[in-house]
């Protein structure tokens, strides 16, 4: 799968631009400020993702315009889609072939984005975490996007009973079943998900660290079900319901004086551990931004899987903090993945794959083929 031309219109620096794309290396080579990222955004969006920086469909907008657009011609194994977004001040809109989709399942475009911002992976709270954790099941299994929908919306009911007051408590049994049984699946799922993810991640921050001795695991914390640190995927579904149940017994009066729901999937994160040390606490800025890079990586394999198609890679800002030999092994790798765009301040940042890759300068919301 690759992105063969991106059209821009009013599209944050951009006021029109038309970029052909080639299916390989493709890398943006221009100053900071110029847009290179911009042009990275706009792929992650037609994929049906939010930017990392996303602050509201305003800011995606042309300064004084009323209207964004963001059109992509794409390759892919079965078909060569049209996809169009239409962005608006107060709405948004992915539409393949003219139709409008719903949800993230239905693009067929499939994108993977490694940005500054995602070292909250790693350094942040757990949400990032979650969300990740869920697009990818939602990649995998679309049906998961209704429960992933329906347990956040059975969580504000519950939520809102429990702050009602002594006339809520007689309602809780009713909310407290339908919670149980989404919460059940979607613990499940997330940990077979990351029981898949693990070995990946171990491979990718192995092949961009150099060496295979930095032990890297990904494992699913839970409050429900102990996990042991590890990434399993044989927990039993009806040890994850008795204790959701349980719990939610003994915590009664606790979420009744505090007026929000303290058991549930909603409150689990994915934890990355280096040679048995949480990074988040432990790691160095080098070892977690490797585990951060290492971690797309992982996503995009398993969107392959998913898809069966290659993902398109979008690295931003990847080059500046590796050295010249983790520069060079990651771009073999990512080029022959499939295609990848990847930013740089200058052509010298890519060593030996200056000579095969397709190079775009970029500069004030301008882009030339080099």
């Amino acid at each position: 799968m690759h992105v063969q031309r991106l059209r821009l219109r009013d599209f944050r620096n951009y006021s029109h631009t038309d970029v052909a794309l080639a299916p390989g290396l493709n890398v943006l080579v221009g100053a900071n400020g110029q847009g290179k990222t911009n042009l990275l955004e706009a792929i992650h969006l037609a994929a049906g993702r939010n930017p990392p920086r996303f602050g509201g469909n305003s800011r995606l907008i042309r300064w004084g315009r009323p209207e964004a657009r963001i059109e992509a011609s794409v390759h892919a194994a079965a078909a060569e889609p049209s996809l169009t977004v239409e962005i608006r001040p107060t709405a948004r809109r992915v539409l393949v072939n003219g139709k409008h989709i719903r949800s993230l399942a239905a693009s067929p475009l499939s994108a993977a984005l490694f940005c500054p911002e995602t070292l909250c992976l790693v350094k942040d709270g757990a949400n990032a975490r979650r969300d990740l954790l869920d697009d990818l099941i939602e990649r995998h299994q679309p049906a998961y996007a209704r429960v992933r929908a329906d347990y956040g919306r059975v969580l504000r009911q519950r939520n809102k009973t429990l702050q009602s007051g002594p006339r809520g408590r007689s309602q809780l049994s009713v909310w407290d079943e339908r919670l149980c049984q989404l919460g059940v699946e979607m613990t499940s799922r997330r940990i077979e998900m990351t029981s898949r993810a693990s070995p990946l991640v171990s491979e990718a921050y192995a092949m961009l660290g150099g060496t295979a001795k930095d032990l890297v695991d990904v494992a699913y914390s839970s409050g429900l079900v102990a996990t042991n640190g590890s990434a399993r995927a044989d927990v039993d579904p009806e040890d994850i319901a008795a204790s959701f149940e349980r719990q939610l017994r003994e915590r009664r009066e606790d979420e009744l004086a505090r007026g929000v729901t303290l058991v549930g999937p909603h409150r689990d994160d994915l934890v990355l551990k280096l040679d048995g040390h949480d990074l988040r606490g432990f790691g160095s800025q080098g070892e977690q931004r490797t585990a951060a890079l290492a971690l797309v990586l992982a996503e995009a394999h398993l969107l392959h899987r998913a898809t069966r198609e290659q993902p398109v890679l979008l690295l931003d800002d990847v080059l500046s903090e590796l050295d010249q030999q983790r520069r060079d092994r990651l771009l073999e790798h990512v080029a022959a993945e499939g295609q990848a765009l990847v930013t740089a301040t200058s052509v010298s940042a890519l060593g030996n794959a200056a000579s095969s890759a397709h190079i775009l300068n970029v500069e004030g919301g301008t882009v030339v083929h080099g």
